[in-house]
């Protein structure tokens, strides 16, 4: 009988052991304590051996390790974070940036106030200014930390920082690394496509209609290819997105206008009529606090079809030039304005890439005939194919030998043919 009630006993510790390891950590510590002092009604003999105080009631997240030679020292912090280094490209909100770099954990737990005492065991590196690669690798080592450096497709210019990863945590303006644990920095690789400002073989990416939701997303893209692009906005579309229409500045596209209203009756009433319409778009780009470089504009639905008489264009496009403004048409379009027109069994994205290929192939035989014409390749925001397409339609074009040019140095305007 002592037997079998050592053997419970034992059992018994056994589970409660099991029971505390599983335990330690948990959000619902109140739960477990009830449950202790539960065990500890039923089990008394048992549960003297153990104190609640064994574990702590806020645990910490991190992979702690004690000094090798003083065991009684403050523990040091093992667990490598990532913190995303902010720049218009890389925001420091954006805790999906540095998930997808395959890191541990992400936290302001890692900006906290360290003791005089922790602050010794530390090596201590002051904060650095820029993200220039180089320039940061050299500030860390020369404050005896040991550097890797690993390459990411990223929408940031090739070679800078984007992301630091290391042990330890920032306090005061100063980085408090953990010797025993290298730091790897982040850094984004060289852009696939190739960009020029003059060939044959030359394009130019063109967005209509926006900024958007969606703006952010083309941004995200075209910055990883290192493409440039020019967006055509509506004033109504930046009323509402006026940060998307920042942003596209800010990274260094084209913003140009597109007119206030995108009301074709209204617009082309007049010359008159038009020059408010750029009037009322100028207005609301400056309260957004949007600096414009460059003024470029581009006709809703073009400068020659039906929205449009023909006689009206030479008065307004001396308006729109003698306003400071160069003008855009466009030479190759991926139709995503007109889905509706796709045939019955074919996809919208299988239309907008027969599209495209078609449109492109038909502008590269007019330009053979006509050297010096621009290849500009219309495309609209808002338009969730285009956003899921346009990776495939830089790796089209950057397959096929294609340069990227940038609308804001072209020398002089294109337009339709009349």
């Amino acid at each position: 009988m002592k037997n079998k009630r050592k053997i419970f006993r034992l059992f018994a510790v056994i589970l409660l052991v099991l029971l505390t390891v599983a335990l330690t950590g948990c959000e619902k510590w109140e739960a477990f304590r009830g449950e202790y002092e539960l065990f500890k009604q039923e089990f008394p003999e048992i549960a003297e051996f153990f104190s609640l105080k064994q574990w702590s009631e806020e645990p910490s997240p991190h992979v702690v390790l004690a000094l090798p030679d003083e065991t009684s020292a403050p523990m040091l912090d093992m667990l490598t974070h990532t913190e995303v280094i902010e720049s218009p490209f890389n925001s420091a909100d954006k805790i999906s940036t540095a998930q997808s770099l395959g890191d541990l954990a992400i936290g302001e737990q890692y900006y906290r106030a360290l003791t005089e005492t922790e602050k010794d065991l530390y090596i201590q590196v002051p904060a650095f200014e820029g993200r220039d690669c180089d320039e940061i690798k050299a500030h860390f080592e020369s404050c005896g930390v040991e550097v890797c450096v690993i390459l990411r497709r990223n929408t940031a210019p090739a070679g800078e920082v984007i992301a630091i990863n290391y042990a330890g945590a920032v306090s005061g303006g100063v980085y408090y690394v953990n010797p025993y644990v290298p730091v790897t920095l982040y850094v984004s690789d060289e852009k696939k496509a190739k960009t020029a400002d003059s060939g044959h073989n030359l394009v130019y990416l063109t967005f209509d209609d926006g900024p958007s939701e969606d703006t952010e997303k083309l941004l995200d893209i075209l910055d990883t290819y290192g493409v440039k692009a020019a967006f055509f906005t509506l004033g109504t579309a930046i009323e509402k997105n006026p940060i998307q229409g920042a942003n596209v500045v800010l990274r260094g596209h084209s913003l140009g206008c597109h007119s206030f209203s995108h009301d074709y009756e209204k617009i082309y009433s007049s010359v008159a009529a038009l020059e408010a319409e750029v009037g009322k778009w100028e207005k609301t780009v400056s309260d957004a606090g949007i600096n414009v470089s460059r003024k470029i504009f581009r006709f809703p639905g073009g400068s020659v079809g039906g929205y449009l008489e023909k006689d009206d264009v030479p008065p307004m496009q001396g308006m729109l030039e003698e306003a400071g403004y160069v003008i855009f048409d466009w030479g190759v379009s991926i139709n995503d304005a007109v889905l509706y027109l796709a045939p019955e069994e074919q996809s919208s994205y299988d239309y907008i890439k027969e599209s495209f290929v078609s449109s492109l192939e038909q502008r590269v035989r007019i330009n053979q005939k006509n050297d010096g014409a621009p290849i500009i390749i219309l495309m609209h925001e808002q338009v969730d194919e285009t956003v899921h397409l346009l990776p495939w339609i830089i790796e089209y074009l950057v397959d096929r030998g294609f340069v990227f040019g940038d609308l804001a140095n072209f020398d002089g305007s294109y337009m339709f043919e009349r």
